[in-house]
């Protein structure tokens, strides 16, 4: 959950920032640095979004292991491997997204005597960012997520319905009662993930 926030509020950071100056300053943040700071915007853009959106992934199918393979789980589930998991998913996303670091540059267009600079893609790389790269990122940034947390979630209710429908039916309401101790993460992991695909896909 700490990685989560984290990575949300580096996206609000990155992502608000410079609509917050082109409304007050009528400026691009993005064209008040360098070239490569122009491209490294672009790109920590891209990656915070999608790194956001794997970790609730990656928690949500921590949670199913959990509930499906509870004494497993404790072997599963430990810091090395999540450092391990983090450390993978932070790689792939940054190869996905690393051509914008070749792709965007500044690029200078005279109006009215005056010199504009915009941070944009090369043009040589119009089709590719127009028309393929928006399905590439739809796809990593909310389509795959989307199915992953929907199965997962509806995997992990079935469970929990299997769950306390079984306690009810065999075991005595002390045994019952003790149940309700899991389902206070569980609540709050559908929580987020349902908001998550409601607001993305």
């Amino acid at each position: 959950l700490m990685v989560l926030a984290f990575s949300d509020t580096f996206m609000l950071w990155t992502g608000l920032t410079r609509h917050y100056f082109e409304w007050t300053q009528r400026k691009s943040i993005r064209t008040m640095t360098t070239p490569f700071g122009c491209k490294l915007h672009v790109f920590l853009v891209y990656f915070g979004g999608k790194f956001a959106a794997w970790i609730l992934v990656c928690m949500t199918i921590e949670r199913l292991i959990s509930i499906f393979f509870p004494f497993k789980a404790k072997r599963w589930c430990t810091r090395a491997n999540a450092a391990i998991l983090l450390a993978l998913v932070t790689l792939i996303l940054i190869g996905i997204n690393a051509h914008i670091l070749h792709i965007f540059d500044f690029y200078e267009v005279t109006q009215e005597a005056k010199v504009i600079t915009y941070c944009t893609h090369r043009k040589e790389y119009e089709e590719f960012w127009l028309e393929h790269w928006p399905w590439l990122d739809f796809s990593f940034f909310s389509l795959i997520p989307f199915v992953l947390l929907i199965s997962s979630n509806i995997a992990i209710i079935v469970k929990i319905a299997h769950s306390k429908h079984y306690r009810q039916t065999t075991l005595s309401q002390s045994s019952s009662n003790g149940g309700v101790k899991m389902t206070s993460m569980t609540a709050i992991l559908l929580t987020v993930s349902f908001v998550f695909f409601i607001t993305t896909a």
